[in-house]
């Protein structure tokens, strides 16, 4: 499993939370968030191979990526995505 496009997509996510838009991700409803964790379904979402990687179900799947997302987030995570796209992701 990729874990730096997941810290990548947890980094997006939270990024209306951070923003004080809303106080949980799954309120703010123009991301994949919401269909990622089961609260939405949308047909012509492609969902990526590590966040398939989470689980063998559906289910499984959103569960992991809730957990991922809201678990705790390793030192230096958001130093080092900022720093990438600052240097345009080389």
């Amino acid at each position: 499993m990729d874990t730096y496009l997941l810290a990548c997509c947890r980094y997006i996510e939270l990024n209306p939370v951070r923003a004080g838009m809303v106080d949980v991700p799954e309120k703010y409803k123009w991301s994949s968030y919401r269909n990622k964790i089961g609260i939405k379904n949308s047909d012509w979402m492609n969902f990526d191979p590590c966040y398939q990687g989470l689980g063998k179900t559906e289910k499984e799947r959103a569960e992991g990526y809730k957990e991922w997302v809201q678990g705790s987030i390793p030192e230096g995570e958001w130093r080092l995505i900022r720093q990438s796209v600052q240097r345009g992701g080389n």
